[in-house]
Order: C-alpha cells, then sequence, then structure tokens
C-alpha cells in the first residue's frame, strides 16, 4: 500500500470534556430509539453469531417505493430520481441512506461489527460517503475539507459511518473509470481504517480533541492540489452569477404565495440568529425564489427555496440563502415519514461535526416541512473521485477516514475510555480491517444486486 506520509495528523489541541456517553440509541426528543427492519428482510445476527449475510434484492426495492412514497414528489421527479438510482450502485448508495440503517441492524447487523467488544454510541455523519467531503471555509476563513452535508446525522453505534464510508470505496472503485482489483479494493479499505483507527487511538492515547477538519497541509496528492486550486472566486464575483444585484434570474422567481411562505421563514430563521451574524438588522430581503429539485442525493426531486437579503457590512455581497428539505435521521429514524424531521437537531449535530461553527445556519418550516437554512458560498467543492488513480484515490480514503474520526470526536459524550475499550490492543486492528473489507465487500455486492433489481422494477 502506497506510504501517505502528510495524513499522521499529531498536532495537539487541547481536551474538551464531556458527560459519559448513554449505552442506548437516542433520539432527540429523549426516546430510545427502536431498530426497524424493513418489511421482507431477512432477519440479522447478533454480535459473534454465524450465518449467510444478506437479503433478496427485492426487499430493497419494496423499501424504496415505501420511503419515496412519503415524500410528495412529483411523478417526473420520482421517475428521474429512481432512473438515476438505477444507473449506478453509488447513486443507489447515496441516495437511500436510510435502507442502510435498516439493513445494519437486520441482515447486516452481524458483519456490520467490526471488533469483539460493541463501538461507542456517539454522533454520526449519518451519509458517509466521499461525495460529502468537500472544501469548504474554515478558521481565519482558511480553505478546510470535510464532511460538509450533515442532515442525516443521528446518533448510533460509531462503526456504522465507518462501515458506509468503506462501502463506498469499494463501490467508486469497482465503478471507476481506472481499473481496480480486488486487492486494490482491500488496499483502499485497509486506507480508510487506518486512517480512523490512528486517529482514534490518538485520541485515546492524549485526550485531545483533533479539529474537525483536515487543513490543506494534511492532505497530499490529488486532494492537495484541489485544496489549492480551490480558492479562486471571491464571495462577490459568486453571488453575482447568482443573483446579479441581489436580484435572483426570472426563471426561479417566487411566485406570491411562496414569496410570503418564504419571507416569513426568512423572519422565523432570522429570529434565532446570533449576534455576529452578518447580515442587516432587520432582515432586508431583496429576492425570493424557488428552485425545482436535482437529481442525485438523498434529497433527490424535493424542492428548495431561495431568498437573498441584505448584508450587515453594504460594502460586502448579498447574502444568498438556501431552505433545504430536511428528511428524518437516517441513523434513527430510517424512514420518508417527514413528521420526524427535525431541522433544530440537524443545526446542532453539524455545527457539532463540521468542528466550526456557521453564524448563518438555522432552520425554518416552510408549507409545514422542516427546512436547514444555509448560506451559499464560494468555493465549495467535492473532489470527483472516479478518475483518481490508485495512489491518489488510497489517499484519499485514508483522508475520509481521518476527516471520520475526527468528526465524530467533536462530541464530547464520546470519551477516552470508551474509544480506548472499543478498540482494544493495537493487535486486533489487522483482523477489524479484514472484517470492515469483508461487510465493505458484502454490502456493495447487496447494493450492485439492488440496483438491478431497481432497474427491472
Amino acid at each position: 500500500m502506497p506510504h501517505v506520509s502528510k495524513l499522521s495528523f499529531r498536532a495537539p489541541v487541547p481536551t474538551r470534556s464531556g458527560p459519559a456517553e448513554p449505552a442506548s440509541v437516542t433520539a432527540p426528543t429523549g426516546a430510545p430509539v427502536k431498530p426497524a427492519v424493513a418489511d421482507g428482510f431477512t432477519g440479522g445476527h447478533g454480535h459473534g453469531s454465524h450465518g449467510p449475510v444478506g437479503r433478496p434484492a427485492q426487499a430493497a426495492v419494496a423499501f424504496v417505493s415505501r420511503f419515496d412514497a412519503q415524500l410528495g414528489l412529483s411523478a417526473d421527479d420520482l421517475k428521474q430520481k429512481l432512473a438515476h438510482m438505477a444507473s449506478d450502485p453509488t447513486h443507489f448508495l447515496t441516495a437511500m441512506p436510510a435502507l442502510f440503517y435498516q439493513d445494519v441492524r437486520g441482515a447486516f447487523s452481524s458483519a456490520a461489527s467490526l471488533r469483539s467488544t460493541p463501538a461507542p454510541t456517539g454522533l454520526l455523519v449519518g451519509d458517509a460517503h466521499l461525495g460529502n467531503l468537500m472544501s469548504r471555509p474554515g478558521p481565519d476563513d482558511k480553505t478546510v475539507w470535510g464532511w460538509g452535508d450533515c442532515d442525516k446525522s443521528g446518533r448510533g453505534p460509531l462503526e456504522w459511518d465507518l462501515d458506509r464510508l468503506a462501502t463506498d470505496v469499494v463501490l467508486t472503485a469497482r465503478t471507476s473509470k481506472q481499473s481496480y482489483s480486488k486487492g486494490d479494493e482491500r488496499d483502499l479499505v485497509d486506507a480508510v481504517a487506518r486512517g480512523y483507527t490512528d486517529t482514534l487511538r490518538e485520541f485515546a492515547a492524549t485526550g485531545a480533541r483533533p479539529a474537525g477538519f483536515l487543513s490543506r497541509h494534511e492532505t497530499d496528492g490529488a486532494l492537495q492540489d484541489f485544496l489549492e486550486n480551490q480558492k479562486t472566486e471571491s464571495q462577490a464575483q459568486f453571488i453575482d452569477k447568482r443573483a446579479p444585484k441581489g436580484r435572483l434570474p426570472h426563471e426561479l422567481e417566487a411566485g406570491p404565495m411562496d414569496e410570503v411562505a418564504i419571507r416569513a421563514a426568512v423572519a422565523s430563521w432570522a429570529s434565532r440568529l446570533p449576534e455576529d451574524a452578518p447580515v442587516a438588522r432587520p432582515v432586508k430581503v431583496l429576492s425570493t425564489g424557488v428552485e425545482p429539485g436535482s437529481v442525485g442525493g438523498s434529497n433527490s426531486g424535493l424542492v428548495k427555496w431561495l431568498a437573498v437579503v441584505a448584508p450587515a457590512n453594504p460594502k460586502d455581497p448579498p447574502v444568498l440563502l438556501k431552505f433545504k428539505q430536511v428528511l428524518p435521521s437516517a441513523p434513527e429514524v430510517g424512514s420518508g415519514d417527514l413528521s420526524r424531521s427535525n431541522a433544530a437537531q440537524v443545526v446542532e449535530n453539524a455545527n457539532t461535526l463540521e468542528g466550526v461553527r456557521d453564524p448563518l445556519l438555522g432552520y425554518a418550516t416552510i408549507e409545514g416541512r422542516s427546512c436547514l437554512v444555509q448560506a451559499e458560498r464560494a468555493n465549495v467543492g467535492i473532489l470527483d473521485p472516479q478518475s483518481l488513480h490508485k495512489k491518489d484515490l488510497t489517499s484519499l480514503a485514508q483522508a475520509a477516514g481521518v476527516a471520520l474520526a475526527r468528526s465524530q470526536l467533536q462530541s464530547s459524550t464520546v470519551t477516552r475510555a470508551q474509544v480506548g475499550a472499543w478498540l482494544g490492543d493495537p493487535s486486533t486492528d489487522a483482523a477489524a480491517s479484514d472484517r470492515l473489507v469483508a461487510f465493505a465487500r458484502s454490502y456493495a455486492d447487496q447494493t450492485e444486486a439492488d440496483t438491478k433489481a431497481l432497474a427491472r422494477r
């Protein structure tokens, strides 16, 4: 395996202490989360038990149908979403995180357990895959790299995030423009496990919680080149392309009823802003709009609402806000029941997992739907892994493992003692990595079968 010299991450950071983590998975309301297994799924096997892993692919098609029926998508949006999911296993995996969590509670529960000791319960990214790792503004406006889409976050065993990320890495290799062997798949998953485990062991040894992201100098290869070339557009240039002179394009302009709803949502969002939020007070809405549902990702087909508001400093560009409908927490709820969406909890989770507090990140309700409110920013981008050669994809996989561990460690409820007890002796790491490889390959096989079944529906 290639040596990734710049992914050691030994810089000490002051330790934050916190209360002990509860043993059971708990919803934001405090109610225990009940393991939910989709109808038609084969039963799971307990930790350490033996038996076949998997379930009928048609059960996934039935799950997708039930999930999407709760979202209120138009017939055309639903058709496009299903066609996108059926076109590629990576699309299927990333579009349906709720199905993954049904499976790790059910048919894949034993395979998902990586060590002899149960993993600590903590805050999960929820939809851990390479496409959700992105460049974004960090401290002092410097570009950093980390998790930037945490709207599927929730609580669960830490290893579930790792299982999902490893599966995505295997599927990325299988669908890549490059040619990857089974041995290459193992090397890539080993790299994920190495980055993740080394970061957790450092925390267990020192108690120092690292930053929730990676800086440019902590990366190498294609990822470092990507980050070096990201900051090429000013915020003013970015906004001028999307909303010239503070006005959204005519084709996106909201109708009278939508405008009333958006203005009310802006007022609700603004009522919770911190004093340092860089928007004018009282908030002045310059333009409103509706963006059709895009194809791709777990929010495929869901309408987004837009608002342009005046900045606090008249010399700064306007602020473009996007109101994104939130689905229920994938690890905790695992369904498309929008009545269980909780954007307020997503804001709290994102501010924790991403390691950088965004004063403009907030929540509001539009047409009875819980929405995450985000300010659109320049130079937010994703490194496409599909065309990377093995050395760069291996480096990216290891960096992804580091980023995952760092985000999970932002929650003070994950303690040194818990992490140390879970990891055990370093001599067990190779066996844990083997189990992760086995899970990732098995669930990638399942996802490929599910994708084919959806295409035949």
